[in-house]
């Protein structure tokens, strides 16, 4: 079982051996900044000025056009970063599911050749044999699948990226979070008016100061249940104290569907937590299981059926446990964007515009 372990150690990280028949040069080994990179560069909004401070500690970006509000290419860049990191942890999944299945092929190898050589000195099952053969045929298929998946996914990535559809292989490194997001809802809601984009606006001091926002009551109530902080709730009579800028009502409405959007966000940060760990638990279990089934089979006491569906829930086990820290990843980085504070979080600086370049022809008027 050591094999098995060692896949299992792997996938738990977030990493895999990923393809065997792919050649190193073939593999790109890729950090998120490293991904934010190329695809800011290859884009048409932005272009990447030259890091600054240590290798790899500085991404700085600029607007293509120097006209364009600063506010709106803000907003855009932080879209594009969550598109990559959500591309980038889908891919890490894949390769997850990829050594996954690669495992359970190489168990059910093992468990056919055994149930062959039982055959050979006439102590053999050939019903055995046969279930031995399903099992590695539909360990084959996943495979397959997972192979598919894994290539649709970097062909998409590589879209994302401006890169060729048919580039090198991706194989991510960057240490995906494991532990839990801690999360304050004020200080959530103080960064996002103080951040976000999509409420700034001339006002900046009225949205920072702006009254709390009411959020929807079947939002508070999930709230409570499972985090210590709640959503603000707006006081029916609130005092006008005179001192205090009000926000437009434009930007009070931009204000409202933001706080509604971080609400959505912060949630979903808990729950994919929740999800996340409640997988791991369960890929304990069927660890567990598989072990105690594997020395079953061996002793003879279980059939090769039996010892093969523990595999296969294994797989599947593996494969959850990496789909909800894929989606528990991608979750933190949707409520830096609601916050406004995603490209700081990714160490990504917005720079000036470059000075446009007027050229003159003699006689004209500069």
């Amino acid at each position: 079982m050591s094999h098995v372990l060692t896949l299992l150690a792997l996938s738990l990280l977030g990493t895999s051996p990923g393809d065997p028949a792919a050649k190193p040069s073939e593999v790109w080994a890729m950090t998120i900044h490293d991904a934010l990179r190329v695809g800011f560069d290859n884009s048409e909004f932005a272009h990447v000025e030259p890091e600054g401070g240590p290798s790899g500690t500085a991404l700085r970006i600029a607007p293509v056009d120097a006209e364009r509000p600063a506010g709106a290419f803000k907003a855009e860049a932080m879209k594009l970063a969550l598109a990559i990191e959500t591309g980038y942890w889908s891919i890490a999944r894949k390769n997850v599911d990829l050594t996954a299945a690669s495992a359970a092929i190489g168990l059910a190898e093992n468990a056919l050749q055994r149930e062959n050589a039982k055959i050979e000195i006439g102590h053999g099952n050939p019903d055995a044999v046969v279930e031995a053969q399903k099992r590695l045929d539909a360990s084959r298929s996943g495979l397959a699948v997972a192979i598919k998946d894994l290539s649709d996914a970097e062909r998409q990535f590589h879209a994302l990226l401006g890169l060729p559809p048919e580039g090198r292989r991706i194989a991510p490194l960057s240490t995906p979070r494991d532990g839990e997001l801690s999360l304050d809802w004020q200080t959530c809601l103080a960064e996002m008016k103080e951040n976000s984009p999509a409420i700034a606006d001339d006002s900046e001091k009225s949205a920072k100061h702006a009254a709390p926002v009411p959020v929807d009551r079947a939002i508070t109530e999930r709230f409570l249940p499972g985090l210590t902080q709640t959503a603000p709730l707006a006081d029916p009579s609130p005092k006008d104290t005179g001192n205090e800028p009000k926000p437009n009502d434009d930007q009070a409405e931009r204000i409202h569907r933001q706080t509604h959007e971080l609400a959505r966000y912060f949630l979903e940060v808990d729950a994919n937590f929740k999800l996340f760990q409640r997988a791991k638990s369960q890929l304990s279990e069927s660890l567990a299981k598989l072990e105690a089934l594997r020395s079953d089979y061996e002793q003879g006491k279980a059939a090769p059926g039996a010892y093969l569906d523990a595999v296969n829930g294994w797989t599947k086990a593996v494969s959850t446990v990496a789909d909800f820290k894929a989606r528990y990843n991608t979750s933190t980085a949707a409520v830096a964007l609601a916050k406004g504070t995603l490209l700081d979080r990714d160490g990504v600086t917005i720079l000036p515009p470059r000075p446009s370049r007027t050229t003159h022809i003699d006689g004209d008027t500069p």
